[in-house]
Parts: structure tokens; C-alpha cells; sequence
């Protein structure tokens, strides 16, 4: 039996099983052609992987060629190993091979695939693998939007927000981004609170933005986590001055190296607000959210460096 075909029906058992030294003394140009350039620690990562699938779909398809032209048993594996055409899609996708991507996606999209027309529109959006066209990016997010999918419900909301692709209309921002956000979608979620919150669309609602944006903080969106702190810091109509809170939202924000939430926290120490008053602290938090560009922290900085006493 040729020692290659054994070497990957091994991997195919068990793919921790193969050794960088017997893949090192075992590869041919076939082998090397199945796997599609990968390397070896590709080769020999777990089935389970999703992005192992497909060296394991392809696997077994080189078995089954040899052993078939041959006169040998087939070798099987589980339907599960199977890498959908979308899957393919996103792997070529995430791989940079957009040609490759669209012709996953396209005869899926032109089926009714939601998940297919959302990528489909993301690609038309950035221009990835076609001319960049934000009016067909927006054909496709609304077939799939129609269809409840909350990736695209929210792109299109980001569209009617912006006016890209679409003539702005804040309502219909405020419509897309609701379907999205009662689905869970952590973006939406915070673009509503951010549409209530300004008043953008709808009628401002302070209640209402607090209820978003918690909805998103907790799901670790770190914007949303600064503009909870700012609500409950501010003193916003309706809502309680909450130190505690405030200072809460804004540590989960700034430890995820959000600039805005670095500078809340800048904000309460230079003030003394619900801490210590520490300007050591405040340039700290000041200094990480200046390096990121943010120029409020930069002038906070030299205000604080400024002041004689």
C-alpha cells in the first residue's frame, strides 16, 4: 500500500496521531496538491476544527481516488466532516481568495441563502472581490434582511444611518436597527441606545438608551459600556448620579482598552468622583487613552500637568 495514502488514512483516525517527522518524511506532490499549500500544523489539527473540515472532506477524497483507481475499499467519513459551500465561501473569504468566495456565495445567495446574501452585501460593501458598490451591498443585506437574518438587519440600519447606498433616513435606521437589536445583535443593540440616547429618529429617551446600552454593555460592547457610565456619571434627565456604577462601566470599557472608557475613568479620578481624587491615577488612565489619538485625553493631560497646585 503506498506509504502516503496510509500516512493519511492514519490522519484521518486520528489526526493528533501523525507526527511533524513522519509528515516531514511522508509528503508528495499528490498530498501536497490535496492540502492546497497548508502547512503542517494545518495538516494535523483536530477534525473538529471547522477549519480542519475541509482537509478532512479532502482527505478522504484523495483516499478514495487512490483506493478506488486501485481496486481498495472506499474510505468514509462522517457527513459532519463536510464543509458546506458556504463554509468553503467563508474559509476563501478569511483566506483573502474573494474570486474563490463568490463563487461559494453567489449561486447560494441567488437561491435564497440569507447567510450567502449577507456576505454577498459585505463583500459589495468593501469592495471585496468586486467593484466596491454600496447600492448593491444594500440589495443584498435587504434579501436577507427580509428573511430575519440580524447581521444584515443591523448593516442595514449602519446604511440608512450613514446614507450609503441608500438615501438617509434616520426612522429607517432606527427600524433596521430594532429588528436587529431585539434579536440580540450586540450592535444593534447599541445603535438603537445611541439613536435614543441623541434623540436621532426617534424621540429622545433617556430611559430608553439606558436600557440598550446595558443591554449591549452586558455582552462586553465596550462603547456601550462607557455611554452607560456616562449616563449614570452625568446626572442625565431622569436617571440618578450612580458613582458607582459609573465608575463600573467605565473600568469594563477602559480594561478592554477602549480610549472612551479609559478617559471616563481619567475623568472620575482627576475629579474625586465617587474615588480618591488622584491625579496619579487620572494621568494613568489619561496617558492610555492620549497614545490612542483620543485629543480630550491629551488635554486633560496638560491641564492637569498645568495646574500650579
Amino acid at each position: 500500500m503506498n506509504e502516503h495514502i496510509e500516512l493519511v488514512k492514519k490522519w484521518l483516525a486520528d489526526p493528533s496521531s501523525v507526527t511533524q517527522e513522519e509528515l516531514d518524511n511522508n509528503k508528495d506532490d499528490a498530498m501536497m496538491e490535496m492540502l492546497e499549500g497548508a502547512d503542517a500544523e494545518m495538516f494535523i489539527c483536530m477534525a473538529s476544527d471547522s477549519a480542519c473540515k475541509g482537509a478532512t472532506s479532502k482527505a478522504a477524497n484523495y483516499v478514495n481516488d487512490y483506493e478506488n483507481s486501485t481496486g481498495g475499499p472506499e474510505v468514509g467519513y462522517e457527513e459532519d466532516d463536510v464543509v458546506s459551500d458556504y463554509d468553503k465561501g467563508i474559509i476563501a473569504s478569511q483566506s483573502g481568495d474573494y474570486t474563490g468566495a463568490l463563487e461559494m456565495f453567489t449561486p447560494l445567495a441567488e437561491t435564497g441563502d440569507a447567510d450567502a446574501q449577507y456576505s454577498m452585501g459585505v463583500m459589495h460593501n468593501n469592495g471585496q472581490g468586486v467593484p466596491k458598490s454600496f447600492e448593491e451591498a444594500v440589495t443584498w443585506f435587504q434579501l436577507a434582511a427580509k428573511q430575519e437574518h440580524a447581521d444584515a438587519q443591523f448593516s442595514l440600519g449602519v446604511s440608512y444611518a450613514y446614507g450609503e447606498g441608500v438615501i438617509q433616513n434616520s426612522q429607517t435606521a432606527v427600524k433596521w436597527y430594532t429588528l436587529a437589536a431585539e434579536q440580540g445583535h450586540v450592535s444593534g443593540q447599541y445603535g438603537l441606545a445611541l439613536m435614543y440616547d441623541t434623540g436621532d429618529g426617534v424621540a429622545q429617551d433617556n430611559h430608553a438608551a439606558e436600557r440598550w446600552y446595558h443591554k449591549a454593555a452586558v455582552q462586553g460592547h465596550g462603547d456601550a459600556q462607557y455611554s452607560l457610565g456616562q449616563l449614570t456619571l452625568g446626572n442625565a434627565m431622569g436617571l440618578q448620579h450612580n458613582y458607582d456604577s459609573a465608575k463600573y462601566w467605565y473600568t469594563l470599557s477602559a480594561e478592554q482598552g477602549y480610549a472612551s472608557g479609559q478617559f471616563g475613568l481619567g475623568f472620575m479620578f482627576a475629579n474625586g468622583l465617587g474615588v480618591p481624587q488622584s491625579d496619579e491615577t487620572a494621568i494613568k488612565w489619561y496617558t492610555l487613552a492620549a497614545q490612542q489619538g483620543l485629543d480630550v485625553a491629551q488635554s486633560a493631560l496638560e491641564c492637569i500637568r498645568n495646574d500650579p497646585f
